[in-house]
């Protein structure tokens, strides 16, 4: 019985783990581009993995491409278009654009500018990013795939079943117990 015990105590520690590990936050996200332009390294980063329509962290860290010391006084601009015209064209390209600045008040990582846009639909996307200082000026671009948004319950599933695990766990210790007291 204790052999069960301690395998069942460390599945639930190892599912707890992965939960965890499900919901950790990382400094800025996925790697998209790491890019020199003009006067500029940027590299821009992504979360969460895989991205979904919905809300979207798109962090840049803006670098001296020479030096590779953090640029912190840079005027830094996003901007969403659906990629490929057969998705969306005309008046709806144009309402799909996403447009904002990316400001290190909002990013976690001081380093970081970051944008928060709500990205309207799934599908291909296209950024661009515009760095300016001063005279100078960079930009990249990247490519990437939204996803379907994911229902708010599903989402927090791993969340909602912890509970049921505790009880569960609970009463399987309640049976031992009187089980092991029985045979006394």
């Amino acid at each position: 019985m204790r052999r069960c015990v301690s395998i069942l105590f460390r599945l639930a520690v190892v599912s707890l783990l992965l939960v965890a590990a499900g919901v950790a936050l990382a400094d800025g996200g996925l790697v998209r581009i790491s890019e020199r332009s003009g006067a500029f390294l940027i590299t821009a980063f992504t979360s969460p993995t895989p991205v979904r329509a919905g809300t979207l962290d798109l962090s840049v860290m803006v670098q001296d491409a020479r030096t590779l010391a953090p640029v912190l006084d840079a005027r830094v601009d996003v901007h969403l278009v659906p990629a490929g015209g057969a998705a969306r064209t005309g008046n709806d390209a144009a309402a799909a654009t996403v447009r904002l600045a990316a400001v290190r008040d909002q990013a976690t990582n001081k380093l970081l500018y970051a944008a928060l846009p709500a990205l309207p639909a799934s599908g291909e996307w296209e950024a661009r990013i515009g760095v300016e200082r001063a005279d100078d000026r960079g930009e990249i671009s990247f490519r990437f795939t939204a996803e379907p948004a994911v229902a708010p319950l599903l989402s927090y599933w791993a969340l909602l079943a912890l509970p049921a695990v505790g009880v569960a766990l609970f009463v399987l210790n309640r049976r031992l117990a009187r089980g092991a007291g029985g045979r006394r």
